[in-house]
């Protein structure tokens, strides 16, 4: 996954995570497989 949200320049550091390529959110998720499931399960519902 990693390969798809991958922020390589160092200004882009400054809105993920410490130490991860997550970007920071409102649920404060900074594992990446749980906030891609989080976000699907936002949009399913919203969509519904």
């Amino acid at each position: 996954m990693k390969d798809v949200y991958y922020y390589e320049y160092e200004q882009d550091s400054y809105y993920c995570y410490p130490g991860t390529y997550v970007l920071k959110n409102k649920l404060n998720i900074t594992d990446a497989d749980e906030l891609k499931s989080a976000e699907r399960e936002i949009t399913s519902l919203r969509t519904a």
